[in-house]
């Protein structure tokens, strides 16, 4: 009796929540609302519809970027950047591409001289590409219309407010009175964190009782960690950790990762990309798998020295936020390569689908003057289940250190084959050791690193 009155007080607060909220801000209410309602028809124009929207939301952009912000006004004038001439999307390449670095060296000069303070939001992104970056907001964007995105995101997928969430994520507990803790009940308990952070595999049966008890609807977060409590699930004959969605985020999502999760959970798994600059997102499709973007947020193009490519041809994702007037990117190289899908998805969706995500540009072997990326080796895991998870660390040019988690029934030629399958993936005369160990170190935001090498500057300009 006391848990049904607390379901009931639990539902009472989500549905009263949204009326303070209106009182706390009720033209931010109203223009997150306004704009869902627009996501929900505009995800069904037609490419050409969208990309006119995407057109004008972009000349109003550049139009404001060069009165205000200092770094564009400079760029723009040494270029002779002339905004009446845009005509279509294509006119974006007379703009250089921004790179990380040089949005560390100009960072001042990138924040619009008509900031205020009251205004921002500051965030800083996780620096898995190598360093920490702090990001500025327009708050109407960040609490409003990229909630609004989540909201179509979650319509996809049947999500409403009343939906019990896990989140596996490691941002709540960055916070200082949260550090030494390793699970959060919040929103009136129906979300429960579960911190990514480094921690001891003993954590994981902690995990799993937490998620029995919790029963959540949905869970949303990093792929390693739900595939390494599958496992443990799995091991401990754990079979009564049920839900319906898992939203995998933060970390490329390999094929023996989805097949363990959804065997084990009983879920349907999908994909969900974002970046933490907030330039676009893009979902996977509920009927037919393809990763649509949400074009009204961004411009997405796939470059190669800045030169868009054709639909299919794979090279550097580089993308334009459509929003944030306070500190604009425009052309920001994310560090990703993948490649955009010219099909139209079966589900009459005009948004344009994201094809052959391969994962983050410095996640790639260099070998006999090519990459071989993530995406690639994790095959090598779908062809030998007993390996359970690997980390490929590049030594050298010719040298490859792999550690390895292996089931305790695999058989004892299970490391002879993975050698064999890796020499005919890479080449012959690639020098492999293989290390045996209990479990493998994420990086400080909690993040799996698939692969590790230092070795990509050095060889960027003679790959092929």
């Amino acid at each position: 009796m006391q848990g049904y009155i607390g379901r009931l007080r639990n539902m009472i607060r989500i549905i009263v929540a949204p009326g303070i909220n209106f009182k706390k801000d009720p033209w931010g209410c109203i223009a997150q609302h306004r704009y869902y309602n627009f996501l929900l028809r505009s995800q069904w124009y037609p490419i050409e519809k969208l990309e006119l929207y995407q057109l004008r939301r972009l000349k109003d952009l550049l139009k404001y970027a060069g009165q205000n912000v200092p770094y564009y006004s400079k760029l723009f004038n040494r270029i002779k950047l002339r905004i009446a001439d845009f005509s279509s999307l294509k006119d974006l390449e007379r703009i250089p591409v921004l790179t990380k670095d040089s949005l560390i060296n100009n960072f001042d000069k990138m924040i619009s001289k008509k900031y205020h303070k009251e205004r921002h939001v500051k965030k800083t992104t996780s620096g898995t590409t190598g360093k920490p970056l702090d990001l500025y907001f327009d708050k109407s964007f960040y609490y409003y219309i990229f909630r609004a995105f989540n909201s179509r995101r979650k319509n996809w997928f049947g999500i409403n407010r009343l939906n019990k969430r896990v989140n596996l994520w490691c941002w709540p507990f960055l916070e200082d009175e949260n550090r030494n803790k390793i699970l959060l009940y919040h929103k009136n308990n129906m979300v429960l964190s579960l911190s990514t952070l480094p921690q001891d595999r003993k954590v994981l049966p902690v995990y799993l009782k937490e998620m029995e008890m919790f029963k959540a609807d949905y869970v949303y977060g990093n792929p390693s960690l739900l595939y390494q409590l599958a496992c443990c699930a799995s091991e401990r004959n754990i079979g009564s950790i049920r839900f319906r969605i898992f939203l995998s985020a933060f970390e490329h999502l390999f094929p023996y990762q989805k097949d363990l999760i959804e065997k084990q959970f009983g879920c349907r798994v999908f994909n969900y990309y974002g970046t933490q600059e907030r330039l676009f997102s893009a979902t996977e499709c509920y009927e037919y798998g393809n990763l649509h973007i949400d074009m009204e947020n961004g411009i997405v193009e796939i470059v190669k020295k800045g030169k868009q490519l054709a639909d299919g041809e794979c090279g550097s994702l580089v993308a334009t936020g459509l929003h944030n007037y306070i500190m604009p990117l425009i052309r920001y190289d994310i560090g990703d390569i993948a490649s955009i899908s010219g099909r139209i998805c079966p589900c009459k969706r005009g948004l344009k689908t994201i094809d052959l995500l391969r994962g983050r540009s410095n996640e790639k072997l260099f070998y006999n003057n090519k990459y071989i990326y993530s995406a690639t080796l994790a095959q090598l895991l779908t062809r030998l289940k007993k390996i359970k998870e690997c980390q490929f660390v590049q030594v050298s040019g010719s040298q490859l250190l792999i550690n390895v988690i292996l089931d305790s029934c695999a058989p004892d030629d299970t490391i002879v084959q993975f050698k064999a399958f890796l020499r005919e993936l890479i080449g012959d005369d690639i020098e492999i050791e293989v290390r045996f160990v209990d479990s493998i170190p994420r990086d400080p935001s909690g993040k799996f690193k698939f692969i590790i090498s230092d070795l990509n500057n050095q060889f960027e300009t003679g790959a092929k």
